[in-house]
């Protein structure tokens, strides 16, 4: 039998049930009730050790594939994402009362539903047209759906129409815009 994979646990009191996580910085984390025993983990851990493996692997050859180069600047980076948000505001009836462009680690898009405030990360501008489109309706569809409800995926769903190839570019090379 192969050895169990390494990986990092965290318990929580108030988690009900186990997830695994594959971070690119942490490697592997799983998440358990605090009441798990070790046991219990490590045997979840070993039926879902194909699983884990593959991901891992999948990572590291995201990591090893060429980068996407960028060679605007940010300002054109803003000033790309703010064109994008006033052509779906428009079309959409949604109006962002602030929008920020950032140097984000993990998040490609925010919204603050409660302050209407959008959050964007200035590297999905490396990203196809499309996919910039698919984050900029994501995000201005919070400002009506607070969350991922059936409302709220029929509303993106109206503007950006593939919007589920998108999603899957950016599982498959968000990676490749970390530069």
């Amino acid at each position: 039998m192969a050895d169990l994979p390494a990986y990092t646990l965290v318990t929580s009191r108030r988690r009900r049930s186990l997830a695994i996580l594959i971070d690119p910085e942490r490697g592997v984390v799983v998440y358990a009730p605090e009441r798990a025993r070790r046991g219990e983990v490590d045997e979840i851990v070993r039926r879902k050790q194909g699983w884990i493996e593959q991901k891992l692997a999948l990572q590291a050859a995201r990591r090893a594939a060429p980068k996407i180069a960028y060679d605007g600047d940010r300002d054109e980076a803003v000033w790309l994402i703010n064109e994008r948000v006033a052509c779906y505001s428009r079309s959409m009836g949604l109006v962002p009362k602030k929008v920020t462009v950032k140097d984000q680690r993990r998040r490609w898009g925010s919204c603050s539903a409660r302050t209407g405030a959008l959050h964007f990360n200035w590297r999905i501008v490396m990203a196809p047209p499309a996919v910039l489109d698919y984050v900029v309706v994501h995000e201005l569809a919070h400002l009506r759906h607070p969350d991922h409800s059936r409302g709220f995926w029929s509303l993106v769903a109206q503007h950006a129409a593939g919007y589920r190839t998108c999603r899957r570019w950016l599982r498959e090379n968000g990676d490749r815009l970390m530069v």
